[in-house]
């Protein structure tokens, strides 16, 4: 029984560690770069030397943070955005701090 519950409580560990680590630095490492282009492109003043955090995606949104300005922002459809910015539907949430 003791071995279920060690099993258990390494798993809840495991998932946490994924979730709030592991998961928001693979899709940081997928996008980032991807990210930092279409800030760059559509907001380009606001978007120089920023640091980008993806925190998640869905099926078409991906979201996450500008850590140096602290703003939030949604990016629709990415997997689909090969060069043209233009058309590209972002939301940024929150001012420059």
């Amino acid at each position: 029984m003791k071995k279920f519950l060690y099993a258990f409580i390494l798993g809840l560990c495991f998932s946490v560690l994924y979730s709030y680590i592991l998961h928001p630095i693979h899709l940081t490492v997928k996008y980032g770069d991807k990210v930092k282009e279409i800030l760059e492109q559509k907001y380009s003043s606001e978007s120089n030397d920023s640091w980008i955090l993806v925190h998640g995606k869905t099926k078409y949104v991906l979201h996450g943070v500008i850590l140096n300005t602290g703003q939030s922002f949604l990016i629709e459809d990415i997997e689909f955005i090969k060069d043209n910015y233009e058309d590209t539907k972002v939301i940024i949430v929150g001012g420059i701090k």
